[in-house]
């Protein structure tokens, strides 16, 4: 029978790889070791963890991938949006040396799929947007001007959607989709303030105690910042820009609660999010429907590993959700 030890390896791998699964998405034996759960083993213990859950059933394996079910076209959809994944990046570069030019803004984070190392055709580019304080309504207001006017509200690689300020870096809301997402996000522009706002999260990291931190680029590979956003936020840093800050917040958190007034209370208030140092655009419920999934399915298999454990007298192990 297996002993506390590794009765919590199999609930780490489990978990690990069914919340992957619920993005269809399905992970090699050298990726769970990486992105385990709050669990920390040697290789040998991972591997032999790994070969009685696939000889219960628990798991399956092909062609070095592995899955908790026999759904083997999502291995091909995967090699798919990884190779539309990596042709996507350069694109995401150059958006992000863009953004990185306008008033205010302070670092640029590709987050979601493309983060993940996934792209398919109905994937946008998104970005997390980290501002100078007292100055982020400026900046999204300028970013959502020229996505509507100069790109005809596309938001195919312009997904502008999260922005903090560098003085509201806590999170207050602490799950393993935002410790996913945190931990997952590759600073583009200025990672040494992306490091800052891990570091303010550190909760994170028990989620993921391997996960390695993605940098692709160098500091120094970035454009100096143009002359005119130097001027501008020069022009800005007095009792103007604060009266513009302020007059935009006003406008854009009108408009939501407007827009959005059928919206239960709890959800309005977590996933839009918006006060002097925060701006969150994300209505459509995703990250709710996301942990529920997570929660039956994970639960389920749960149930599996207890059989396989019959005789295991340890205390009630620690929840992974």
């Amino acid at each position: 029978m297996p002993d506390n030890k590794q009765y919590e390896l199999f609930c780490s791998i489990l978990s690990t790889v069914v919340y992957f699964d619920i993005f269809s998405h399905p992970l090699t034996a050298a990726e769970i070791k990486e992105f385990a759960h709050h669990s920390k083993a040697t290789d040998l213990e991972f591997d032999e963890a790994l070969a009685i859950l696939v000889g219960n059933k628990l798991l399956f394996s092909k062609n070095g991938f592995y899955l908790p079910h026999q759904k083997f076209e999502n291995i091909i959809r995967r090699d798919r949006g990884n190779a539309l994944a990596a042709k996507t990046w350069d694109k995401a570069y150059k958006q992000s040396v863009l953004i990185s030019k306008f008033p205010y803004v302070r670092s640029v984070i590709v987050s979601g799929s493309l983060s993940k190392g996934f792209m398919d055709q109905d994937s946008d580019i998104d970005f997390l947007i980290i501002t100078q304080p007292g100055r982020l309504w400026v900046a999204r207001t300028l970013l959502a001007l020229y996505k509507k006017v100069i790109l005809l509200n596309s938001h195919k690689y312009f997904c502008v959607n999260y922005f903090l300020d560098s003085d509201h870096f806590r999170l207050p809301d602490k799950n393993i989709f935002i410790a996913t997402e945190l931990m997952f996000a590759v600073p583009v522009f200025n990672p040494g303030m992306h490091l800052r706002f891990l570091e303010s999260n550190s909760w994170a990291r028990e989620y993921y105690p391997s996960k390695k931190v993605e940098i692709p680029y160098l500091e120094d590979e970035f454009p100096a910042p143009p002359a005119l956003k130097s001027r501008l936020e020069k022009l800005l840093n007095g009792s103007l820009g604060n009266f513009a800050d302020k007059w935009m917040m006003h406008l854009t958190v009108n408009f939501w609660q407007k827009k959005f007034k059928t919206m239960k209370k709890q959800q309005y208030e977590r996933d839009m999010q918006s006060h002097e140092g925060v701006a969150k655009h994300h209505p459509n419920g995703f990250r709710d429907r996301v942990l529920h999934e997570y929660e039956s399915r994970f639960t389920e298999l749960k149930k599996k590993i207890d059989l396989i454990a019959v005789g295991f007298n340890a205390e009630e192990p620690p929840s992974l959700s």
